[in-house]
């Protein structure tokens, strides 16, 4: 399956292409133009339209499936309303999931592997309820490229550049969705940074840089009630002097303040 997803310069989506990937010797399939979803539409109406669509099609059947296997898919996204495009393409996407069955309260193991972009890995394992729209997910994202995020950075520092930067997450998620105008989800885990740079308008000058970046036992819920931090690892820090307490205007130029030891 491949998929075209773009989010145009009036924050509407569209699905501008969708296709069965085609057998070798088979001409490709043509496109499907499905209709635009309302801007700033939730990801949980989504979800929620899609749960009603199954459990319309399987009521009041007793339907069991043991497997369900989705691969060699690709996954473009392009966001142009942030002024110069954010583009990722996520690649060998591969979605394994069952056994399904239509019973209450069941949750169906599953298991998503896709690479984004060339450098990053994304692994998902967990459960899901389709009835109770609940889930608890296992999630492993290494490498994930921030430089393709250089136009949101621009928005508030439009002499910034994001020239590199990796992020990792190793975290538990628990979410659910029944209430869309109310859903509710929860993180555990930890947030790294590796190989940060943000250049300023001398591009051989880090406005901001570091080696690696860790936030260990971190624990959060949507609510915002309550944050919990057990560790901050940061190596390698690099600032420019003119964003420094107490530094004159006139050091600017300086060369970047460096930080010798990790800071807690």
């Amino acid at each position: 399956v491949e998929l075209d997803l773009e989010r145009r310069a009036d924050g509407t989506f569209s699905v501008v292409h969708a296709v069965d990937a085609p057998a070798v010797g088979d001409p490709a399939a043509g496109p499907i133009e499905p209709p635009r979803a309302p801007a700033g539409s939730p990801i949980s109406r989504v979800v929620n339209a899609t749960i009603d669509l199954l459990l319309g099609a399987l009521n009041p059947w007793d339907v069991r499936v043991q497997r369900v296997i989705l691969e060699d898919s690709t996954i473009r996204f392009t966001d142009y309303a942030a002024g110069s495009p954010v583009a990722y393409t996520l690649t060998d996407a591969r979605l394994d999931a069952g056994p399904i069955r239509s019973e209450d309260g069941y949750r169906v193991p599953i298991e998503l592997s896709l690479r984004i972009n060339e450098t990053g890995e994304l692994l998902v394992r967990g459960q899901v309820g389709l009835e109770e729209r609940a889930g608890e997910l296992e999630v492993e994202l290494v490498g994930f490229p921030l430089p393709p995020l250089d136009p949101y950075l621009k928005r508030g520092m439009e002499s910034a550049t994001l020239a590199s930067g990796l992020l990792d997450v190793t975290a538990r998620l628990a979410a659910a969705v029944a209430d869309a105008e109310n859903p509710a989800a929860s993180f555990e885990g930890g947030i790294g940074v590796r190989e940060l740079h943000i250049a300023g308008e001398a591009q051989d000058e880090p406005l901001i840089a570091w080696d690696r970046l860790r936030l260990e036992g971190l624990a959060a819920q949507q609510s915002g009630e309550r944050v919990e931090l057990a560790e901050v690892v940061i190596e390698g820090l690099a600032l420019a002097h003119h964003i420094l307490p107490g530094d004159d205007a006139g050091e600017a130029e300086d060369a970047p303040a460096e930080a010798s030891e990790p800071a807690y």
